[in-house]
C-alpha cells in the first residue's frame, strides 16, 4: 500500500505525525515505518460471533496509523526490566518484571498515542505488564501474545494516531490490535497469514485485556476488501467477500455519544448467558457451539428452557440473527436495497427485544432515521449498549438526514449525535513512505 491509499485527513496529518514522533523519540525520520488499520462497521450478525454463528461487517475508511522506529533504546540500569504506565485518570499504571542480562542493557518499548495521555516504557525481553485501563494494554497484549508464541521482541518507538471514535462499537481497540500485530510481524518478519494474525489479536484482548469477544473485529480488520462486506463464519474462519451493490445508498454512521466501556457492562454476561443456552441445548443436541443451530429446530428446543426464558431468548436472537446474515448477504450480492433495509430493522428489533443490548438513545436513533427521506434501514451496531447505530441512505438525501436526525435526537435526549459516511475500506497494511526526503534535506 502507498500513501495514496490512505484517506485524504490520513495523508494531510502525515507530516505533523512524523513531526510529532521526531519530538518525542528524537532523531530525525529515517527509518520511520507507516502502519494502518481501517476500523469496522457490523452492517449485520452482532453478538453471534462468540456463539460460533456468521457475521457481515466490513471495514471502513475511518482508522488508526502508527508510526514506528526499530530502536537500540536501552534501559538506564543493567539487567533489569521495569515497565511503567503514565498519565491521568484511569489510565495510569504501573508493572513490574525481570529482565535477564547481566551487564546489557535490555531494549525498550515505548508508546505514545496523539490521542490520549498514557504512555508506556517497558522492557522488550521480560513478559509485558498491565497497565490497567490504559490504551497502552492494547497494544502491549499484542505484544505479549508474540511473546509467548516464542518471538524476540525489538526495541521499538511507536506513536498512534486515529479518527475512530473511542469507546463507540467501531472496532477502535480491534484497530489497534490488528495494526499492532501487522507491524511487529513486519519488523521481526514472522510472515503470520492474515487470518492467523486476527486469532493473535483477538487472543491478545481476551487473554491480556480481559473482553471476552469473538473473532468478528480482528477478522473484519485485518481481511477488509474495498467496496466489500466479509460475510464470516466465526466457527471455521471460512469467510467470502460480498460486494456492497447498494446503487443510490451510502452507508451512514451514527455516534450516539452515549458512551459505554465494555468491560464494565454487561457483554460478558452476554457470553455467560449464551454458554448457559448451549449447555442447555447440548443436553439433548449434538451441537458444540449455537452457531450450528437453525431457525426451524426453535420448536423442539424451547422445552428444555421452560424454567430459562432468558436464556431461550439469548438462543433465539442468535439463531435468527445467523439466518439475517444468510439473507442479507444474498439481498446485497443482488442489489435489493429493499430488503437489506427490512432485515437490518428486523436485526434492530431482536437485539432490542430478545437481547437486550439496546438503549434508549440508540432506540430513538434508529426510529427517528426510519422515519426520514431515503432510508432503507437502521439499526445498532457492535455490542450495543452505547456506541453507534449504521443506516443505508440515498445520497441526494444525506445531508437533510443528518440534520434532521440529529436535530430531532438531541430533542429527545440531550445527546448529540455524530455522523460519518463511509466506504468499505482495506485491511490493515503496511504503507510504503519515503523519510529520507525530509532527513536528507536538513
Amino acid at each position: 500500500m502507498t500513501l495514496a491509499d490512505l484517506s485524504e485527513e490520513q495523508r494531510a496529518k502525515l507530516p505533523a505525525l512524523l513531526a510529532a514522533f521526531v519530538a518525542r523519540y528524537g532523531g530525525d525520520e529515517t527509518d520511520v515505518q507507516l502502519f494502518r488499520a481501517p476500523g469496522r462497521v457490523n452492517l449485520l450478525g452482532d453478538h453471534t460471533d462468540y456463539t460460533g454463528g456468521l457475521v457481515f461487517p466490513c471495514a471502513i475508511d475511518l482508522g488508526t496509523l502508527l508510526l514506528c522506529r526499530v530502536t537500540t533504546n536501552t534501559n538506564a540500569n543493567p539487567g533489569t526490566g521495569t515497565g511503567t504506565g503514565t498519565g491521568t485518570g484511569t489510565g495510569t499504571g504501573t508493572g513490574t518484571g525481570t529482565g535477564t542480562g547481566t551487564g546489557n542493557k535490555p531494549a525498550r518499548i515505548r508508546l505514545a498515542s496523539m490521542q490520549f495521555p498514557e504512555t508506556a516504557d517497558v522492557d522488550a525481553s521480560a513478559a509485558m505488564p498491565s497497565l490497567g485501563d490504559s490504551w497502552c494494554n492494547y497494544v502491549l497484549g499484542v505484544f505479549e501474545a508474540f511473546r509467548r508464541r516464542g518471538h524476540a521482541l525489538p526495541g521499538i518507538d511507536c506513536l498512534y494516531w486515529g479518527n475512530l471514535p473511542n469507546g463507540a462499537g467501531l472496532g477502535s481497540s480491534a484497530s489497534i490490535e490488528v495494526l499492532s500485530a501487522v507491524a511487529i510481524d513486519a519488523i521481526i518478519g514472522s510472515r503470520m497469514q492474515g487470518p492467523d494474525i486476527a486469532r493473535l489479536a483477538q487472543a491478545a484482548e481476551n487473554d491480556f485485556v480481559g473482553m471476552q469477544c469473538g473473532i468478528m473485529d480482528q477478522f473484519a480488520v485485518m481481511m477488509g476488501e474495498r467496496g466489500h462486506a466479509i460475510m464470516l463464519d466465526c466457527a471455521t474462519l471460512d469467510y467470502r467477500a460480498v460486494p456492497l451493490l447498494i446503487a443510490d445508498h451510502r452507508i451512514v454512521i451514527a455516534n450516539s455519544n452515549q458512551r459505554r466501556e465494555l468491560s464494565h457492562s454487561a457483554y460478558n454476561q452476554r457470553v455467560r448467558e449464551c454458554a448457559r443456552a448451549l449447555a442447555l441445548v447440548a443436553k439433548r443436541n449434538d451441537v458444540s457451539a449455537l452457531g450450528e443451530l437453525r431457525p426451524e429446530q426453535l420448536g423442539e428446543l424451547a422445552e428444555p428452557f421452560a424454567e430459562d426464558p432468558q436464556a431461550f431468548n439469548r438462543l433465539r436472537h442468535v439463531v435468527e440473527e445467523n439466518q439475517r446474515v444468510r439473507e442479507v448477504a444474498q439481498a446485497m450480492a443482488s442489489g435489493n436495497v429493499k430488503r437489506v433495509g427490512e432485515i437490518m430493522n428486523a436485526s434492530h428489533a431482536s437485539l432490542a427485544s430478545l437481547y437486550e443490548v439496546s438503549s434508549d438513545a440508540l432506540d430513538a436513533l434508529t426510529r427517528i432515521a426510519r422515519e426520514q427521506d431515503g432510508v432503507a434501514g437502521s439499526r445498532l451496531t457492535g455490542a450495543g449498549f452505547g456506541g453507534c447505530t449504521v443506516s443505508l441512505v440515498r445520497e441526494p438525501d444525506i445531508d437533510a438526514f443528518m440534520h434532521a436526525v440529529g436535530t430531532r435526537y438531541r430533542q429527545e435526549t440531550e445527546l448529540a449525535a455524530d455522523f460519518f459516511c463511509i466506504e468499505a475500506a482495506a485491511g490493515a497494511s503496511h504503507v510504503a513512505i519515503d523519510t529520507r526526503r525530509s532527513s536528507d534535506t536538513t
